[in-house]
């Protein structure tokens, strides 16, 4: 809470009011927020109210509970309203919501300022005290007068404690700026619906003069589910109206866009149905899930109704002949395509990390849907109806099948694809040559990425998350830390005055300016009650404020003070965050400041945590302690491990996947090897440029070279398939064959990809900027994947001289059997007899790959 002018009147109600309203999150009455609610169902609206009027009917006897009707007036935009009987239902339906988080009981503790206790030490006894005194009914007294309000201030002055734990001074003129309200909640695993209440309680405080921020990881995933929520809801509908743009330019026709249209939305039906029908919850990564399904499925409707339309004669003569004709020349297409995009990202279940194990699982399983679809609803609608096509898409396709048509002028994709051809073919040393340069400058690049894992880094510089964080974390010392556990092994032996020295020696280490390296602002620790005793108990002299030197008497503290142990674990509660129950373990809490306004990212905190912990062992091992780490920032370094792990493996297995789909599948050893050239380059495209950019690698960037295997093989498929049955007209030379594939196949490839980079590029303007900077890398990449299947790939294949005939085919096929494998795997077959199954399975297998 921040005010220009903190000790006034003023200011003091209104903070006093925000506690009060926070205060019923915890002491819940049911009898009373009951009776609320009748007596607002009972309001007689007639011919309807003004809704300051509604709220000003319980402002009299029941401030709190006007506040919270005004609070929902202005949540559903009823503020310049008249509130008739259908808006009052919707209030009370708000209240009634509000009542049952309150009934939770979420706020555990609430400390601040106008809440907590200072302890004062008279006649060998310790007693407690409210900073702010309360009247007979428990209601606080504010100060009024100025005597007042510098009583007040000495108080929370006085404590050292105090200072950045419950109010913060400003540097240049030493005056209380803020009040900090900490609240402890239950520890429950979702806070979301208290963190949404508190939210608004805040929000609604704020004016010109008085500023109110929340902050913590309750208010950080309620802002991630919020963003998540309005990214789903404009990136589904963007994507689908980018694709459609993108399926009239190629067909041309409004059947050409609806029939394509409707498999993408009902795979992604399928696939949200599923998840909901599995109660998996969309991440942060999961919500580029519906974009992907359409952008994917997107190319496989396209290869599909190309094929038709080159094979629009024999359709027109026989429909369903013509379709089953031409669903079989582009079957295999589609399966090696799907196949390898599934493998690829199932891949991603190779990492520890959930949110990304899941991703993985339902990506493959989107890509299953959607091809599955495609293949079955796009051949069954044409059997129902004929094929539409514009004349010059007509006359382009006689063109490429060598058919007379009547003059016309070329699209602007055909004229593309002459270009990559010509390129390719004529000039293929020099465009292998710039690829290498290319490949070599993207591998420097790949030495230049870092890893970043922490959540605020999911903002943007400006986002209120990373604002409220700085600002909050330079008055408060910090709004994330570490939990350093020192376990003595020995029951009450955080009790020794040794021990405890040294504790506070390690403080003043963490927090010294020759380490400010460290970036921690504050510490609080089991200490803090120790020293705030032993000055009580010498007059409230600041002097004494420190740990005894005697362990008896510290053992005498314990004795003299009480206070509430709740729940009967033998410690007070006050002391609860501090120390376990057998006195033998202290937590040292130290929280992290992000400085100069910069927040703090996975390497500066890995470098953190692994100077602290040096230092505590080297601090602490003497006294045969154990050191033990925890808190938020651990969570962040491990994920930056796992990620980075994970993101090695899922590259190796894609590959070698990618690399075994296309030798069975094509049954030419080299084409597996010749598949992997234009993905590698791609690859390491992406990587440079990460690299170079300064794009850190994350929970979303952490798949792309996933997607890129899986997605991006698709073209160098499309075109293999293409150049394998283009290389059966003998008649055709070396040359005329790569320029006649890439004729068949450019065309498709290149609104495919077109489809799958427009579909992406909607990402950017996620909330989140991951999701932004995945979008425009995915761009990126498959602008990559594209170049290598339409200019490096026969370009290569030109450079070696590959070929995918039948003779090339059988010689691989004869230096496998060499090695003795036919001999073995007819033993195999020979043996399964028992089993008609596996039998006939390997029987044929044996006859596709050798017969």
């Amino acid at each position: 809470v921040s005010s220009g002018k903190m000790m006034s009147r003023d200011t003091f109600i209104r903070t006093d009011n925000l506690i009060t309203d926070i205060e019923e999150y915890r002491n819940y009455n049911d009898d009373i927020e009951h009776s609320r609610i009748n007596r607002v169902s009972t309001v007689d609206v007639g011919s309807g109210i003004n809704a300051a009027e509604l709220a000003g009917m319980f402002a009299g006897d029941d401030p709190s509970f006007s506040r919270t009707i005004s609070r929902k007036i202005k949540k559903l935009s009823y503020e310049n309203k008249i509130i008739y009987k259908s808006e009052l239902n919707k209030i009370i339906a708000e209240l009634e919501r509000t009542r049952e988080v309150k009934e939770k009981k979420y706020v555990n503790e609430i400390l601040s300022a106008f809440t907590m206790k200072g302890l004062s030490g008279e006649n060998d006894t310790i007693t407690t005290y409210d900073l702010m005194s309360v009247d007979s009914e428990g209601r606080r007294i504010l100060p009024s007068t100025d005597k007042e309000f510098g009583e007040f201030e000495a108080m929370l002055r006085h404590n050292p404690a105090y200072l950045k734990g419950i109010y913060s001074a400003d540097p240049a003129t030493g005056e209380i700026s803020d009040f900090g309200i900490f609240l402890r909640l239950v520890d429950i695993p979702n806070h979301d619906a208290v963190a949404r209440e508190i939210f608004e309680i805040a929000g609604s405080y704020n004016s010109n003069d008085l500023r109110v921020l929340t902050q913590g990881e309750p208010i950080l995933y309620k802002q991630i589910y919020d963003y998540m929520q309005s990214d789903l809801m404009f990136f589904v509908p963007l994507v689908l109206l980018v694709i459609s743009v993108i399926f009239f330019l190629n067909f041309g026709t409004l059947q050409g866009v609806l029939v394509p249209l409707a498999t993408l939305i009902m795979a992604d039906i399928w696939l949200l149905g599923l998840m909901g029908h599995m109660g998996f919850r969309l991440s942060v990564l999961g919500i580029s899930l519906p974009p992907l399904v359409i952008s994917v499925g997107s190319s496989y409707s396209i290869h599909i109704i190309n094929r038709f339309l080159i094979d629009r004669e024999s359709i027109v003569r026989d429909r369903k002949s013509g379709l089953h004709s031409s669903m079989k020349r582009i079957g295999i297409t589609l399966f090696l395509a799907s196949i390898t995009t599934v493998i690829g990202f199932a891949t991603n279940m190779a990492t520890q990390v959930s949110s990304i194990f899941e991703w993985g699982v339902f990506a493959a399983i989107g890509t299953f849907f959607a091809v599955s679809i495609a293949a079955l609803l796009v051949p069954a609608v044409f059997s129902l109806v004929e094929i539409r096509t514009p004349a010059n898409i007509i006359n382009t396709i006689l063109k490429v099948r060598g058919k007379n048509s009547s003059p016309d002028k070329k699209g602007a994709a055909d004229r593309v694809v002459d270009f990559l051809a010509g390129t390719a073919v004529k000039h293929y040393r020099a465009v292998l040559a710039a690829a290498m340069i290319v490949a070599v400058i993207s591998a420097a690049g790949v030495f230049r990425i870092r890893t970043e894992t922490s959540l605020p880094s999911y903002f943007k510089a400006n986002d209120y998350i990373n604002t409220s964080s700085v600002e909050i974390g330079k008055k408060f010392g910090g709004t994330m830390g570490l939990n350093i556990l020192i376990d003595t092994k020995n029951a009450d032996g955080v009790k020794s005055s040794e021990f405890l020295n040294r504790v506070e020696r390690a403080r003043e280490w963490l927090v010294s300016a020759e380490n400010s390296d460290l970036h921690i602002g504050r510490t609080d620790a089991f200490g803090d009650f120790i020293k705030t005793m032993n000055m009580a108990m010498n007059n409230d002299d600041k002097k004494f404020y420190s740990i005894p030197v005697n362990d008896a008497d510290i053992m005498d503290f314990f004795e003299i003070y009480s206070g509430d142990d709740d729940n009967s674990d033998g410690r007070i509660d006050d002391f609860e965050p501090y120390i376990d129950p057998a006195f033998s373990t202290v937590n040292l809490f130290a929280r992290l400041q992000e400085r100069e306004g910069k927040l703090l990212g996975t390497s500066e905190i890995s470098y953190i945590i692994n100077r602290v912990r040096d230092h505590m062992v080297k601090e602490f091992e003497p006294l045969g302690c154990e050191i033990i780490i925890s808190g938020e920032p651990l969570i962040i370094q491990s994920l930056a491990k796992y990620i980075v792990y994970g993101q090695l493996w899922s590259l190796f297995l894609s590959l070698a996947a990618v690399c075994m789909v296309v030798i069975v599948l094509f049954k030419n050893i080299k084409a597996g090897f010749v598949a992997l050239v234009p993905i590698g380059l791609a690859l390491l495209f992406n990587f440079g440029v990460m690299g170079w950019l300064g794009i850190r690698l994350d929970i979303a960037t952490a798949i792309i070279a996933s997607i890129t295997v899986g997605i991006g093989v698709d073209n160098t498929i499309h075109f293999l398939n293409n150049y394998r049955m283009v290389s059966r007209d003998k008649t055709l030379s070396f040359d005329e064959t790569l320029i006649t594939t890439l004729s068949v196949a450019g065309k498709a490839i290149i609104y495919a990809a077109l489809a799958l980079i427009c579909g992406f590029s909607v990402l950017v303007v996620s909330s989140f900027k991951p999701i932004m900077l995945f979008g425009i890398l995915m761009g990126i990449t498959f602008i990559a994947t594209t170049a290598g299947a339409l200019l490096i790939l026969p370009a290569f294949i030109k450079a070696v001289n590959f070929s995918m005939d039948e003779s090339t085919a059988t010689a691989d096929l004869q230096r496998f059997e060499s090695g003795g494998a036919r001999e073995l795997i007819e033993k195999l077959i020979r043996s399964s007899r028992q089993n008609s199954r596996i039998h006939k399975s390997l029987k044929r297998g044996y006859d596709r790959i050798f017969l």
